[in-house]
């Protein structure tokens, strides 16, 4: 020890600084509060709003397609629609053998409807008179005709061309005789027609006029 230094002196604590005191304090204060807002920072300017996203075109709608055409209607230029025309004409009829004997009736053939169909129109001397219509029917294959007379008596006929000639026949059920017709086509140009009837459902047949069609001025 040295000479005039009090004991305490080695043993008291040493007193800090003022400034040694305050520097946690501040320190905490500034850790503590919110940082300062700095003022010589320029606003950041917001970016520029976009544009809405257009909407797309809409698509121009498809053009209709035309409607296909309707298809022709059918014809009656086939074959099978000619194969009565042998019949068609300006006609004189006579009883077969008998010509010259007694004036003969008329009958007028003619294509009606496109040549879809014949029409008979029928006079005789005596007065009876009668008319018919004759089709082939491109449903069923076969000749048709409808004959109905002054006396309101109808025939219904249903046939086809058989070795060159027309035959057509009815089978009524109602008690009345069966008709069959057959018409010819004659070499000189004439035509046969042969009315048959039968009173037993076919078995028997007896001819109802035997004819001769001659084509007038012929």
């Amino acid at each position: 020890m040295r000479e005039g230094t009090p004991d305490d002196v080695r043993t008291r604590p040493a007193t800090p600084a003022p400034g040694a005191l305050l520097s946690p304090l501040l320190l905490a204060a500034l850790l503590a509060a919110p940082p300062a807002l700095a003022q010589d920072e320029p606003p950041q300017a917001e970016p520029p709003a976009e544009a809405p996203a257009e909407a797309p075109a809409a698509e121009a709608p498809a053009a209709e397609a035309a409607p296909a055409p309707a298809p022709a209607p059918p014809t009656c230029d086939g074959p099978e629609h000619a194969q009565f025309d042998f019949w068609v004409g300006e006609w004189d009829v006579h009883e077969w053998g008998k010509e010259g004997e007694k004036k003969p009736a008329h009958n007028s053939i003619t294509k009606i409807h496109n040549g879809c169909a014949l029409r008979e129109d029928y006079h005789s001397p005596s007065g009876y008179e009668g008319s018919s219509v004759n089709f082939y029917d491109r449903f069923d294959g076969r000749w048709h005709q409808t004959w109905i007379d002054g006396s309101g008596t109808p025939l219904y006929l249903v046939g086809g061309l058989d070795d060159g000639k027309m035959v057509m026949a009815d089978s009524p059920d109602d008690g009345r005789p069966w008709s069959r017709i057959t018409w010819t086509p004659q070499p000189d140009g004439s035509v046969r027609q042969t009315w048959e009837m039968s009173r037993d459902d076919g078995a028997t047949w007896d001819v109802a006029f035997d004819g001769r069609y001659v084509r007038q001025g012929g």
